[in-house]
Formats: C-alpha cells, structure tokens, sequence
C-alpha cells in the first residue's frame, strides 16, 4: 500500500505542477499582451489627434480596454501563486510521508525486523 501512497502523492504533485505551468503561462502571455496593447492603444489614440507620446500614453492608460487587461493579469498571478502553493504543499506532504517511513524503518530495524 505504501508504494501505491507513494504514486499518488507523486502523481498530484505532478498534476499541479501542470496547472501551475499553465497558470504561470497565462501570466507570462498577459504581461507580454499588455506591452503590445499599449502599443496598438497609442497608435489609436495618435490618429485621434493626440500628437504627443506623453498624451497618447497617459490615454492608452486610461482606456478600458487596458484597465481590463490589468485585471486579467491580477487574475492570473492569483491563479499562479494559489497554484504554486499547492504545489508545494503537495511536495511537503510527500516528504513528510516518507521521513515517517524512513523513522519507521529505522525503529524496526532497533528491534530486529
């Protein structure tokens, strides 16, 4: 039954290193996104007559469209670290499993067994 523990807790460790991947992705992509959307915002905001860097950035910033992005971001590293940490606790449980078999093993081996 130990060897079969020891799967599992191998297997869920695994499991959400995955979604963590994908968590830490979605994060990676959007923070990338938000430099190209700036970037297509001002380039709007230049053709609607604000002819300054300063102006075209100060309304991509302020457009909904980049407030929205923001919070897409918020999202995800949320969703990134909750992932991580499940992870790692994950990992914790599987070395505290085995530091009590090895303990086991070493009482038995005290007592002749």
């Amino acid at each position: 039954m130990s060897e079969d523990f020891k799967e599992l807790k191998q297997q869920e460790i695994r499991d959400k290193w995955v979604e963590y991947s994908k968590a830490k992705s979605e994060h990676v992509y959007l923070e990338h996104y938000r430099k190209s959307l700036l970037a297509i915002l001002q380039k709007e905001y230049m053709g609607a007559g604000h002819t300054s860097v300063a102006a075209q950035d100060r309304e991509a910033r302020a457009d909904d469209r980049y407030i929205k992005l923001l919070e897409g971001i918020k999202v995800a590293v949320e969703q990134e670290e909750a992932m991580r940490g499940e992870g790692k606790m994950a990992e914790w449980q599987f070395e505290g499993w085995k530091a009590r078999i090895y303990a086991d093993q070493r009482e038995a081996k005290r007592y002749g067994h």
